[in-house]
């Protein structure tokens, strides 16, 4: 059996660029699991090695994971003083 892939995403929500990394595991047609972080930090922030750790056994578990940062967040567009309740909804449902 072939080990779980990272690989960097992109993706649009209202108009600006988002950025993420979505594991990818051996298992087809996985279930996904998003990871959302919160306000004030990103994926690569203080929560970002209990986030990596997560999503690599989840994805060894067989489970497909996107962890991504919000809108004016990390490598995402956007300006973070410019986020919303609203803005952050509409990214989630973008991923």
């Amino acid at each position: 059996m072939r080990e779980p892939k990272e690989m960097p995403v992109a993706f649009t929500s209202a108009g600006k660029q988002l950025a993420g990394v979505l594991h990818i595991p051996a298992k087809t047609n996985p279930l996904c699991v998003i990871m959302c972080h919160g306000f004030g930090a990103n994926k690569l922030g203080t929560w970002s090695r209990i986030f990596v750790h997560a999503a690599r056994t989840l994805s060894k578990e067989g489970y497909a994971v996107l962890r991504f940062d919000f809108n004016g967040n990390g490598d995402s567009d956007g300006r973070y003083e410019d986020q919303t309740f609203t803005s952050r909804l509409q990214d989630l449902d973008a991923a």
